[in-house]
Parts: C-alpha cells; structure tokens; sequence
C-alpha cells in the first residue's frame, strides 16, 4: 500500500520543493548528511519555513556527550537524576542518539536533527546500563515542567502503567508540554506510557509503509522513521532502531510546528491535544478501518503538517 507524498498536498508555496531531496542520500544541496529518514520525510523542505528556533525539547534518557560537536551548541541546560559516577556524561549512547535525533546542528560536519535550532534539556534519569526506575522519571518530569519546556520526549518503557508517572504526565500536559512517547519494544504491544492514552504514541515507519518491527495497538497515534536511523554517539555517530529513534523524530517535527507559528499559537490552551490531533489528521497513508493497529492514524507528513494553519 503505497501513496505518492506529492499528491493531496495543501496548496504548497513556489519556494517549497518537494521532489529533489529523495535522490540525495548525501544532501549536496545542503552540503550536510542526512539521514535516509528526513529524505524520506521531506524535511529539508521545511526548513524552508521553520527550522525550530527556540523552541525547548526535554529529553529523559541516558544523558548526553555534552562536548559532542554536533550537539554542544544547543544544549541548554542539563539535569542528573542518578547516581552515576559521571553525572549526566551518556555512557550507553541512547540518550546521545536521541538527541541528535532531535536537535543536532546544521554545521556541515555530520548528521543533521530534524530541528536544528531546537534548545536540548537534557534530564538523565536512565542509568549507564540504560535502566530505571519510575521515581527518577517523575522527578525529571517535574524538573522539564519547572523549565517550561514545550516538548517533552520519552524513549523508554516499562511493562505496566505506573500511576504516579501517569500523575507526574497528566501535570506536564496541564503546564502546557506536549508529550511524545515511544511505542516501546519491537514486535510487541505497546508498552507504558506508550499506551498511556493522553500522549502522543510513535510507532516506526519503514520508508512509505509500516515497519514490520512495529509495536502493534490500538493507543498507537502516528509512525515515524526509525529503521537503521544515522545520528550522534559519545564518541561520533552510529546507526540504532527502534521506537526510541521514532519518537524523537516526532518531537522534532513538532518543534518545527511551534517554531513556525509562534505567534498564532501564544497563550493558546490545551496545546498538547491541539497538536496530537494536527499530526492525526495530517498523517499520509490513511488506512482502513482509521485508525487500526498497525498504522495508528498514519505515517507522519511533516509538509502538511507544517502548511496546516493553527
């Protein structure tokens, strides 16, 4: 099942080029690497209209390489929340990975993040062996609502629903964050707080289709790259799959929406449900019955998205 991306798309401006990117493995109009996901996801078209200044992404995981060239520059403020001996330095490269993911800069050295003037707030709240527990969680929950941020992605999972984290949740989309998880494991069910109905939940997509490695569910909202996705480790770059690749992904693409309008979405209220529903109803490959199990609502379409006016 497989539909043209340049087809149906919302009266498009002359400066908005879609086609040239899906036959640049290495964007020689960007003089930068991109990784197969943006080119399949059209992303350096967006730029065009936002590239995310400003807008503030948590991200609670492993940490981050804070020295990391491709990061360092929009790392905004960092948080340890366990008891590792190195602080929030990411020994496992999870966190890192993600980061890049996200945020890592238009500098013409390595891979490029969906939003490169996004601002990082790093809480690490997985240990350097990539476990936790709930209560560091919640904590850098509470931390990321004390910054503001506008975004809070999480890349983990735990295989029952936790009360106090859905709690500590529920207060982030209250403070007005918009919440991105991770379906969780590949080839499962969705996991917690992936299947937490309030938040946003990212399955994988694989080119124009669903991953075969896709968690399956019905609290599934969207799919998004996240097979043999290229971005930042401790000591340079690497390759990883998985829903904690997705996720990140998504949070980008949002963080290009808030970038972008600004102005017309200031002091709006319930903006996490505002932005949940914008990426349903713009999401490609529509599938029937909508949404079912293995698609959610559908892949992510960050062009419509980013034209669909609040």
């Amino acid at each position: 099942m497989s539909t043209n991306l340049t087809e149906n798309v919302i009266s498009i401006p002359s400066t908005l080029i879609r086609k040239s990117f899906r036959d640049y493995p290495n964007s020689e109009l960007l003089g930068q690497n991109l990784d197969q996901g943006l080119i399949d996801r059209e992303i350096p078209s967006v730029w065009n209209f936002s590239q995310g200044k400003g807008v503030k992404i948590a991200i609670l995981d492993t940490g981050v390489a804070l020295n990391h060239p491709d990061l360092r520059g929009n790392i905004a403020k960092v948080k340890n929340f366990t008891k590792s001996i190195v602080g929030v330095y990411d020994i496992d490269g999870h966190g890192t990975h993600i980061a890049g993911i996200v945020s890592a800069l238009r500098n013409n050295i390595n891979y490029v993040g969906v939003a490169p003037k996004s601002k990082l707030y790093i809480g690490k709240t997985l240990n350097d062996n990539g476990k936790g527990n709930p209560k560091n969680l919640i904590k850098g929950i509470k931390w990321a609502i004390k910054n503001k941020v506008n975004v809070l992605s999480l890349s983990l999972a735990f295989d029952d629903n936790i009360k106090e984290v859905e709690d500590a949740i529920d207060k982030a989309i209250e403070n007005e964050i918009i919440v991105v998880c991770a379906a969780g494991k590949l080839v499962s069910e969705i996991q917690f707080p992936g299947k937490y109905d309030p938040v946003i939940t990212v399955g994988i997509s694989l080119g124009d289709e669903v991953a075969k490695i896709s968690p399956q569910g019905k609290e599934l909202d969207i799919l998004a790259p996240g097979i043999s996705v290229k971005s930042t480790e401790p000591y340079g770059e690497g390759v990883r799959s998985g829903t904690s690749m997705a996720a990140p992904f998504v949070s980008g693409v949002i963080a290009l929406y808030l970038a972008k309008y600004k102005k017309e979405l200031k002091g709006k209220k319930n903006i996490h449900s505002f932005i949940k529903n914008k990426l349903r109803g713009t999401a490609s490959q529509k599938t029937e019955p909508n949404p079912n199990i293995y698609y959610g609502h559908g892949i992510i379409d960050p062009i419509k998205f980013i034209l669909s006016q609040p």
